[in-house]
């Protein structure tokens, strides 16, 4: 549980619609596990940038992507703090030594800081999870019902597009983007969406381009809410240059018009691929042993690699799965699951009827 403090409460709005339902919102303020509290002050703000340079030109690992770590660099620490500096950002981080108290500073104005906070929660998320022994896989997650089904693959495989395809042309959830985590209940495998900025390409957008006729609030505007972007309401361009979108999960689902679900019991992972044979689409089911190392290949790089952050951790240890028991939950994983190779063609989303083929194929 985290506790989270703002003096302006659009911020706490904005990080329950972008969180939520794959986060919950709860009334207890006296029980948490770490207080994260933005504080937004041009005064404070101001002195910590006077206070000039970087500590011996020092850095640290604060936020953990697929590829690659965001390393900031460290105005000044000693036993009892540490302060870092986003530049980009326009934030700076302040830490208590046990790392339960994190203090985000930011000018006024900064729709910024409510990315920052975003990102401090969920990378405490990621890395209690991880510690729990969840796998957190790199793909995009949908639901049918309560059966859920990964999309899996490196960058740039398919996955978002694909994702896409099937929320439009079926009666499906939205789950995640990204990342999801999988962990066990009395029943099997659960999927549980990671919520994270989505990014579509203008290609992806050319595809379905036909299907967004109403207008879209807060086009590239994943930092407002959606009362917020009322005011800012955009036609999807008529054009076949596109520019890249980058929103919030609830203007995704507002966008495709699907519901959001926070998990599902995990029926099958899909490892995507585009080819450029001509054809539509190809689907194998694959064997356990073939699956266990896909799935070892498709983990969240911060995991798998022992890329992490040393700062947004409530666990100062130190310690990380290794490999060893990696691979042993993607065997086990691979035997409770099925698991397919999805070749996507250049005609693959030409067919309406792709979407239910590929459900109807995986979840039968």
């Amino acid at each position: 549980m985290l506790q989270v403090e703002s003096p302006d409460k659009s911020h706490l709005i904005w990080l329950e619609e972008f969180l939520c339902p794959q986060f919950e919102v709860i009334d207890r303020t006296s029980s948490y596990h770490c207080k994260v509290r933005l504080i937004i002050d041009d005064n404070r703000y101001k002195h910590l940038r006077k206070i000039g340079s970087i500590k011996n030109n020092q850095t640290i690992d604060a936020f953990a992507f697929d590829s690659r770590m965001i390393r900031l660099p460290i105005l000044k620490s000693n036993e009892n703090s540490l302060c870092i500096y986003h530049k980009k950002e326009k934030v700076f981080y302040t830490i208590n030594s046990d790392r339960t108290k994190v203090q985000i500073i930011s000018p006024k104005k900064n729709k910024a800081v409510r990315k920052a906070a975003m990102r401090v929660i969920r990378e405490f998320v990621m890395n209690h999870s991880h510690r729990r022994g969840d796998l957190i896989i790199h793909g995009a997650a949908f639901s049918v019902g309560n059966k859920g089904v990964i999309l899996a693959g490196p960058k740039g495989s398919g996955k978002t597009t694909l994702l896409l395809h099937v929320l439009l042309q079926s009666k499906s959830s939205f789950v995640g983007n990204d990342r999801v985590l999988v962990n066990y209940d009395t029943k099997g495998p659960v999927l549980h969406g990671v919520p994270t900025i989505i990014s579509i390409k203008p290609k992806t957008l050319g595809y379905f381009q036909g299907y967004f006729r109403t207008p879209i609030p807060g086009l590239n505007k994943y930092h407002l809410t959606l009362n917020e972007t009322k005011s800012e309401t955009n036609q999807f361009p008529k054009t076949s240059i596109l520019a890249p979108l980058s929103i919030s999960p609830t203007q995704f689902c507002r966008l495709v018009q699907v519901k959001s679900q926070a998990s599902a019991s995990l029926k099958a992972i899909v490892f995507t691929k585009i080819t450029s044979r001509i054809g539509k689409i190809r689907l194998r089911e694959l064997s356990p042993n073939t699956s266990a190392r896909r799935v070892r290949d498709c983990l969240f790089r911060a995991d798998f690699i022992r890329l992490k952050s040393s700062v947004f951790d409530l666990a100062i240890d130190n310690k990380y799965l290794d490999r060893e028991t990696l691979v042993e939950k993607c065997q086990r994983l691979s035997s409770h699951i099925r698991f397919f190779e999805c070749r996507l063609g250049p005609k693959a989303y030409k067919d309406e009827s792709l979407a239910k083929e590929l459900i109807e194929f995986v979840l039968k």
